[in-house]
């Protein structure tokens, strides 16, 4: 299950999605937007490169992406680009 925010403030756009799953470890949490990262413990299928691209675009447009591991269990990636005045 997934529960997808957005919202604005003056200064920029986020969008916050919760994934309702199993987390990930400490260990793999900050390699998750690596290229070709996958978590042990993977679903088949695949390439480790969808976080890397976003990160990348969102990167590039000055915005940031964070990944938290939520309690008792599931992952939240937050989206945020800046608005342009």
């Amino acid at each position: 299950r997934r529960h997808t925010r957005c919202s604005r403030d003056w200064s920029s756009d986020v969008c916050s999605s919760d994934l309702n799953g199993p987390g990930v470890s400490a260990h793999d949490l900050p390699h998750l937007a690596e290229r070709f990262h996958r978590p042990q413990g993977s679903l088949p299928g695949g390439s480790g490169l969808g976080l890397s691209i976003v990160k990348e675009i969102t990167q590039n447009h000055g915005g940031t992406l964070k990944i938290d591991n939520m309690v008792p269990h599931g992952l939240q990636v937050t989206l945020s680009l800046p608005l342009k005045h």
